[in-house]
């Protein structure tokens, strides 16, 4: 495994600030985030799982679909746990990178 370079750890901890912000939590950006955080303290069903998809989708592609691509992106709903799981590589180069989020539930 390959050391991680600067713009690559750059850009993850970009990735993570935007999934862990919600939308509307920024005073003068009101539009920035994923609020990722917040489907924590909601009741895990498929019905949170599309949303949730939907909304992390959306923000990525807005906030940083010019520094990133999304090669696959999953919400995992399996016993009131959830689990985001994003794989993606930086624009211009191939290697890919992945990052999970996971929320135990009760």
């Amino acid at each position: 495994m390959s050391q991680v370079s600067l713009p690559e750890e750059h850009i993850k901890q970009e990735l993570i600030q935007l999934l862990l912000t919600d939308i509307g939590e920024r005073l003068f950006l009101p539009e920035f985030g994923g609020s990722a955080r917040g489907f924590v303290f909601k009741n895990v069903d498929d019905e949170l799982s599309s949303l949730s998809k939907s909304t992390l989708t959306q923000a990525l592609s807005k906030w940083l679909g010019h520094r990133l691509i999304i090669e696959d992106l999953k919400i995992i709903n399996e016993d009131e746990n959830l689990n985001i799981a994003i794989k993606y590589h930086l624009s211009g180069t191939d290697e890919s990178m992945d990052i999970m989020f996971q929320h135990i539930g009760r």
